[in-house]
């Protein structure tokens, strides 16, 4: 019976490595993505509040365009 070359050892061993190369960045991966997914909410929700805002500050400053003509009025 052949005993098994080097070589085979050699690539069994490289398929090893390799294969817990793949899971560590499919980790890392999952990790980046869960990071991801929340900064993406954050930054959804900072956007509604920079809409709303700025719809408040175009409500405040049509109140005072209001008051500044009544004033001139009297």
């Amino acid at each position: 019976m052949n005993a098994p070359s080097r070589w085979t050892y050699f690539f069994a061993g490289l398929s090893v490595a390799l294969a817990a190369f793949c899971v560590v960045q499919w980790r890392r991966e999952a990790a980046l993505r869960a990071d991801l997914a929340e900064v993406g909410g954050q930054v959804a929700v900072s956007e509604k509040k920079a809409f709303d805002a700025a719809k408040l500050a175009d409500t405040y400053a049509s109140e005072i365009r209001t008051l500044e003509t009544r004033v001139t009025e009297l």
